[in-house]
């Protein structure tokens, strides 16, 4: 009956004074823990519930009992402004005057689905779930590698994407490792707003590749098979090396066939290929993961080769070739013999015989305008005294100028 009283002659504003000095103790992305002081010359004349709320979220905490209290379903990377004010807790709706206004934020969301998409004997690829922005702007999102079993503090590399990339992208790449090695890896998101930064997300485990070989050769190759050699990066640690054929001509659905080898292993024979066909040839190192998936390594070097071609393709073309080169071998022959042999004599010293039809003497007379009227007159002479007659032979032959 008293407290009735005295709180219709006294309102409950004048007789409790707000708490002061609100301050942010520590928050996450969806919450925010705030601590407060009750002043010295406080007079309580019924228990007081002190109320702290984030406007614009709707949300608040209240105690009745402590100096603190924790600010729940917040939203991610979110700035808040916080009041306290100290209510009766018979009645409510007597409270004290509101505090000033504290800022509160709450931190980005934690990467969320971190996930290896794949790896290489010096990289790895990541990828994560979108990650909401709240009111304020991300600035970065860092993926961490580190060495299996130690923490983030022993980094042996890193990734990051900036802005806006991290949910237009949502993948980045880790450069530099070690082959064939176990490693962890975890990120952190921060905000540009200096509302902090996450907590780290779920670890992944993954583990890097063999290296390829450091050189590839080609053996012995014959229409159906191709041997390969190379030179191993690694002499243990893996499993094994495993060589592809991809055919480049011939049947296009003919599916790439491949072999195995041991890790000691330096060569290895594909076999089951087309004939007179071009291939492109990777060999690449594996090792079976704990969980019995097979890893493969990079395939960096390659070779571009052909099979043989058929034995009776083989024998067409050697007959369209050597035809025609025995027929210019037996005329070289021949040609060398010809002084030797009296018909090869005949045949390549031959000579065409003219017929000249002797006739009566013939006078040919022509004028020069620029000089004197010359006549030349040529004789052909039928049958001289020292030669005997003849009808297809010229005896003598003269000239002379009148």
């Amino acid at each position: 009956m008293m407290s009735i009283l005295n709180e219709m002659m006294f309102p409950f504003s004048s007789i409790h004074s707000e708490p002061h000095n609100l301050k942010v103790s520590s928050r996450t992305d969806i919450s925010i823990s705030v601590s407060w002081e009750i002043p010295e010359n406080e007079v309580t004349t019924s228990p007081i519930r002190y109320i702290v709320k984030a406007t614009g979220a709707d949300q608040e905490c209240a105690s009745e009992e402590s100096k603190s209290c924790k600010i729940m379903s917040l939203t991610p990377n979110t700035a808040y402004d916080l009041t306290i004010e100290a209510c009766s807790v018979d009645n409510l709706s007597l409270c004290s005057e509101k505090s000033g206004i504290v800022k509160g934020f709450t931190t980005p969301a934690a990467v969320q689905d971190l996930q290896v998409d794949n790896v290489g004997s010096r990289k790895a690829i990541f990828s994560w779930s979108d990650i909401p922005n709240g009111s304020g702007e991300l600035k970065n999102l860092t993926v961490y590698v580190f060495s299996r079993g130690s923490s983030k503090n022993e980094t042996v590399n890193k990734c990051y994407v900036i802005g806006s990339n991290i949910n237009s992208m949502r993948t980045c790449t880790a450069m530099a490792l070690s082959p064939n090695v176990q490693y962890s890896a975890t990120a952190v998101i921060c905000s540009n707003d200096d509302y902090g930064c996450s907590v780290d997300s779920n670890a992944v485990d993954f583990q890097t590749a063999p290296p390829a070989p450091v050189q590839i050769t080609a053996g012995a190759i014959g229409t159906k098979y191709i041997e390969v050699r190379w030179t191993p990066a690694l002499i243990q640690g893996f499993d094994g090396y495993q060589v592809v054929a991809i055919p480049l001509s011939g049947n296009p659905q003919a599916k790439p066939q491949t072999c195995n080898a041991a890790a000691s292993e330096k060569s290895c024979v594909i076999r089951n290929l087309q004939s007179a066909t071009r291939y492109t040839i990777t060999v690449v190192a594996y090792i079976k993961t704990s969980d019995g998936k097979t890893l493969y390594g990079d395939t960096i070097l390659f070779l571009n080769l052909r099979t043989d071609v058929e034995t009776y393709f083989r024998n067409i073309i050697a007959v369209f070739i050597l035809i025609p080169l025995f027929i210019l071998l037996t005329f070289l022959i021949l040609f060398a013999l010809r002084n030797r042999i009296p018909a090869l004599h005949r045949l390549f010293n031959r000579k065409l015989e003219v017929d000249i039809v002797p006739g009566p003497m013939t006078t040919i007379s022509f004028n020069d305008a620029k000089a004197l009227d010359q006549q030349f007159q040529l004789d052909f002479l039928e049958n001289p005294q020292d030669l005997p007659p003849t009808s297809n032979q010229v005896k003598k032959f003269s000239t002379e100028l009148i």
